[in-house]
């Protein structure tokens, strides 16, 4: 049995994952997402779910105005100006409210920069912050992110009687995935603080089609996790995917399930109000033999040529979905409660040591590349969101990952 957890990324619907960890005994505790959940859900919890959970404080965006969010009390503010004035009360605030609550860690936040308003005037908050002039360094948000959450937030986490450990929100993107010099200075920062016991890692990745296919950028937030985990702390990546495979590998401790895509993968624009309509999703079904979400349209063609329970995994929720009258539909449970069963069997079956966990996910991946091959020989040609082209790269992943 691996010793892998596996968290519940809560969002939208998040109540669908409280049902499957409830009856299924699906996943190991959950992420609390206070823009989705009001605070007085939280009330409403047991004490054995919240004490296997932790609360992401989610300050990726300034200036969150969504209603479950402002249930928490937490102050209004929207740029980075006020928030470096107010940074020690707002650091006060935070980590009173997350010590009150029976959870498992104190959760120290962080900004995504790239989600500011363009009114964000960094030389004035660097001024403030550091008594001097803005100088350009590109290492400079990571310098005003220490002053600016880090430090106050460590600071008053040994004010307090706590026996919580404290997590580090991490976002780690491709920028620092190839600059050599920004990814050792993460690091230096991370390990120099000595009442933080581990990373909530959160992984930042352009894509060109559902799978992060980025070999350089895996293969350096696996080397980061490794190397956290060598400095004896611990490794939690959020909004994660099936990529989690990878982060497993490489020693993580914990990886996250999610409900909807954008719980699976790290997308700011989830914390910034919009009027934008948004295209509904296809519909897709996890296939563990194929190690992708494959578009729905492709199941009959499957079926006609496989053992269609083999391709996709014999549980009651799969069953449901090929019911003649199931009406497919991305907001429908079925799909992603089937996912997140049939998925939580791969890494139940993880073993523990490293060497052992490459060659156990290697054996998926040319598992489900021959699988594609097949697919191909016999008429069935599945589209770029559903097919296989991630293998390969995943494959050269865990291969360079090994040397």
């Amino acid at each position: 049995m691996s010793n892998v957890k596996i968290y519940h990324q809560c969002g939208y619907r998040f109540s669908w994952n409280f049902e499957i960890f409830r009856e299924k005994s699906i996943g190991d505790g959950f992420i609390l997402s206070p823009i989705n959940m009001n605070k007085n859900f939280l009330s409403e919890m047991s004490e054995d779910e919240l004490s296997e959970s932790f609360f992401d404080p989610q300050f990726y965006a300034l200036g969150i105005s969504k209603e479950a969010y402002l249930s928490y009390g937490f102050d209004y503010i929207d740029n980075l100006l006020d928030f470096a004035k107010d940074r020690n009360y707002i650091a006060e605030r935070n980590i009173n409210y997350q010590n009150s609550l029976n959870i498992k860690y104190l959760t120290i936040p962080t900004i995504d920069f790239d989600l500011l308003n363009s009114d964000d005037v960094f030389e004035s908050v660097y001024l403030n912050l550091f008594g001097r002039e803005y100088d350009g360094n590109n290492n400079n948000n990571l310098n005003i992110l220490n002053e600016l959450i880090i430090r106050p937030f460590t600071e008053y986490i040994k004010k307090i009687e706590t026996d919580k450990k404290v997590l580090l929100t991490v976002i780690f993107d491709e920028n620092i995935a190839r600059n050599s010099d920004r990814f050792y200075e993460l690091i230096t920062m991370i390990t120099s603080y000595d009442n933080i016991d581990g990373i909530y890692l959160i992984p930042k990745c352009s894509r060109t089609y559902k799978r992060i296919e980025n070999i350089q950028f895996l293969l350096k937030i696996m080397e980061l996790i490794k190397t956290i985990k060598n400095n004896n702390m611990e490794v939690i990546v959020g909004n994660s995917d099936i990529e989690s495979i990878l982060y497993v590998v490489a020693g993580a401790d914990a990886i996250s399930i999610g409900i909807y895509e954008n719980l699976r993968y790290y997308d700011g624009n989830r914390f910034i109000d919009s009027d934008e309509i948004k295209r509904s999703p296809v519909p897709r079904m996890f296939s563990y033999k194929l190690l992708q979400w494959i578009d729905y349209n492709y199941l009959f063609p499957i079926s006609e040529h496989y053992d269609i329970k083999d391709i996709f995994d014999d549980n009651e929720y799969f069953d449901i979905t090929q019911k003649f009258d199931y009406k497919w539909h991305f907001m429908k449970p079925e799909p992603y409660k089937h996912y997140m069963i049939s998925y939580c069997k791969i890494l139940n079956k993880m073993p523990n040591n490293m060497n052992d966990r490459i060659e156990y996910v290697n054996r998926i991946l040319q598992d489900a590349q021959s699988l594609n091959t097949n697919f191909i020989d016999n008429g069935i040609i599945l589209d770029e969101n559903s097919g296989g082209s991630h293998l390969g790269k995943w494959i050269t992943v865990l291969l360079q990952f090994k040397e």
